[in-house]
Formats: structure tokens, C-alpha cells, sequence
């Protein structure tokens, strides 16, 4: 069975998941991201070159993975009457932009490779238990992740090197409880799912689904090899693939790119690897108005979890590239959450103590402290 854990037990993962980071050395000088308020236009394209960015503030985050250590992630933010900004960057050797690439051997197709991603998790109106303080660990359910409660919900805002950035988008996507227990790729992600419309993103796929459909006889160069856009079938430049196209060695794009719509549609954005790092600069609306996105006031402060995954994705890929910050960070605007950010601080220094009661065996004032720790957890969700 798949449990959902509540009560004391989901008290008990909240402090788990701090002791695990304290285990894997996690150096957190803040846990703040400020956005600041700018009048200037911002050019959604992965460079970060308006003055506004050079002003921000930086915040650094920590992604651990256990098989290539820690990914110190980069993080600024920006907002004006209508959108928030974020600009992110972090360390990666390779560029990976290969998901699902077909090869021919000469005598079939073979479809391989992945690529490089980055998500947020935001909790929707304070709504999954636990993560303002566990972030993702309160979502990690062993090779699957989950939201705890009928009536829990996080925002995913997932950007992908392959499929969604040749459109300039992130996917935007949204996680419940669903739960099918089996170990099918559908069950494995039962609790995800995708805002209404349309995709960035299709595969190109032959109707016998063993090769693709769509070819560029003559790309540019080696990028332009690796992507393949509607725009381009659309105008000719690829066309379908016929037998006497077929030459071993060749490599043809596994996703069709195009225009995204309605509510997936909402994250523009756009990322750009250089010198062996990824920058990745997007914007949304601060409100939406669909009951699967996070909704911004700029007077409150937001609760967020974020993942890098390198050259792979899933939750299963732990230890093999997919790096999670330990803990949730807080989004406020231009330094208006100053009470709840004195809160949270409060809080992390009694999970400090229960910490240290644990290493005594204390377990008593372990659990009283954690309880002091939960009651001020449980103002901030609950003001009133």
C-alpha cells in the first residue's frame, strides 16, 4: 500500500526531512528569495542582460544528489504590476537536449537519451501539510511522488532543455494526491498532471510507432539536427520520412515542437547553456486566475521547492542527476514578509535544538521543541 502519512507521522517527516539535510551538510545562509519591484521591460531570453538583474538580490540555494554531490543553484527575482521573474542558474558540464532522439542502425530505429531540467513546486494556497518547512520530502513517496490529501495541491512550473525550450516555455503542470498502485509509467505519476491545453510538445512518432515521422533533409547545423519544429514541417523544410531517406548513423528529433495553449501555456521562458552552465529566465502572470497555479500577492510571502535534474527526470533518478533542494525557500516581495520570514527563522532554530536534543537522546524535549516548532508552522497557515 501507498499511505499518506498525517497527523504526528507527517510532524515526524517534517523533522526527518530537516535532519536529513543538517546530515548532507546543507550550508543555507538564507532561505529568502526577494523580488524586487521594477517599471522596465525584461526580454525573456535566457541572458539576463537588463540592469534590473544586475540591481536584485542574489539567492543561493543547495540541490543535493547523491551521485554527482551538491548543485549550488542561483536565484533572482524580479515583478512589476503584472508579472514575476525569475532568473536561475546553476553548474552543468553537458548540454543535454537529446530526449528520446532516434538513431538509425541500418536496419531499425533505436530511441534514446534525455535532458536537462529544472522544476519549482509551489504550495497552492498553503494547502499540503508539512512542505512550507520539508518542501519536496513532504512529496517523495519512494519512486513516485504525491500530495498527502484530498485537498492538497502544488503549482509545477517543469522547464525541459528538449521539449520545452525550443518554444520558449516551462510546462506548467500541478500534483495531487492520485495514487494507482501499480509500477506502470501511468501509476508512476498518477499524482501529475498537466494544466488544460495544449502541449509544447509532441512526439514524432510514425504511425507503426518504431520510427519517426517528420525529418529536416538539411539542417543548419548540429542544433538545428536536434530540433524539429512545426513551423518548420509547416513550410516544408521537414517533410515525412520515406524508405530511401534512410542512411545508418542518422539522428532524428523524438519531439515536435510548437505553440503551447490556454493554462499550460502560462510560463514563458527561455534557457541557455554557456561555458558549461545553464540560465534559465522566465516570467508569469502574478495571477492567473486558474485553481491549478499558485496566485501571487504581492503582499504575502510563497513557499517553494525546487529540483535540478541532469540528463534524466523522475523522482526515481535520485542519485543519478535528479538533485532536490532539502527544505522549502520563501518567495517574498520587495522585503514585505519580514513577520513570516522572523517566523520561519524561529522555527528552523527550534528544529536546530530538537536536533540537538536527538543527539543526546533527549527524545522527550526532541519532540516538545518540534511541537513549538509545528505551532508556529500553524499560525503562519493559519493567521487567524
Amino acid at each position: 500500500m501507498y499511505g499518506k502519512p498525517g497527523g504526528l507521522l507527517a510532524a515526524l517527516l517534517v523533522a526527518t526531512a530537516f535532519f536529513a539535510a543538517s546530515a548532507y551538510g546543507v550550508e543555507q545562509k538564507s532561505t529568502i528569495l526577494t523580488a524586487e519591484r521594477i517599471d522596465e521591460p525584461i526580454t525573456i531570453d535566457g541572458v539576463a542582460s537588463e540592469p534590473a538583474w544586475s540591481r536584485a538580490t542574489e539567492f543561493v540555494t543547495l540541490a543535493k544528489d547523491g551521485s554527482i554531490g551538491r548543485v549550488d543553484v542561483s536565484l533572482k527575482a524580479l515583478y512589476d504590476e503584472d508579472y514575476i521573474y525569475l532568473f536561475v542558474s546553476w553548474e552543468d558540464p553537458t548540454e543535454s537536449v537529446t530526449k528520446n532522439l532516434w538513431t538509425y542502425n541500418g536496419t531499425g530505429w533505436l530511441s534514446s537519451g534525455d535532458e536537462d531540467r529544472l522544476s519549482f513546486i509551489w504550495n497552492i494556497d498553503s494547502s499540503i501539510e508539512g512542505f512550507d518547512i520539508a518542501g519536496c520530502a513532504m512529496l517523495c513517496h519512494g519512486d513516485r511522488m504525491h500530495t498527502n490529501g484530498p485537498e492538497e495541491k502544488g503549482d509545477v512550473w517543469h522547464w525541459k532543455a528538449s521539449r520545452t525550450n525550443p518554444a520558449g516555455y516551462l510546462d506548467d503542470q500541478w500534483m495531487d494526491d492520485t495514487i494507482i498502485e501499480d509500477y506502470t509509467r501511468e501509476a508512476l505519476e498518477a499524482g501529475h498532471h498537466n494544466d488544460e491545453g495544449a502541449a509544447a510538445y509532441r512526439r514524432n512518432i510514425n504511425e507503426a510507432g518504431d520510427g519517426p515521422r517528420y525529418f529536416e533533409p538539411d539542417p543548419d547545423d548540429e542544433r538545428d539536427a536536434y530540433v524539429l519544429l512545426q513551423s518548420e514541417i509547416d513550410a516544408g523544410e521537414a517533410v515525412e520520412l520515406k524508405e530511401g531517406d534512410l542512411e545508418k548513423g542518422m539522428v532524428v528529433p523524438g519531439y515536435i515542437i510548437g505553440e503551447p495553449s490556454g493554462s499550460r501555456a502560462d510560463i514563458i521562458g527561455r534557457g541557455v547553456w554557456k561555458d558549461g552552465r545553464w540560465s534559465v529566465e522566465f516570467k508569469r502572470k502574478l495571477k492567473t486566475d486558474h485553481d491549478d497555479d499558485v496566485q501571487f500577492d504581492t503582499a504575502r510571502t510563497y513557499r517553494f521547492g525546487i529540483a535540478i535534474m541532469d540528463n534524466t527526470g523522475g523522482f526515481e533518478a535520485f542519485g543519478k542527476g535528479h538533485s532536490f533542494d532539502l527544505g522549502a525557500r520563501t518567495l517574498e516581495f520587495g522585503g514585505r514578509g519580514s513577520k513570516e520570514v522572523v517566523q520561519l527563522a524561529l522555527i528552523r532554530d527550534y528544529l536546530v535544538s530538537a536536533k540537538a536534543y536527538v543527539n543526546r537522546g533527549e527524545s522527550g524535549l526532541a519532540l516538545s521543541t518540534i511541537s513549538d516548532a509545528l505551532t508556529i508552522f500553524n499560525q503562519i497557515r493559519d493567521p487567524m
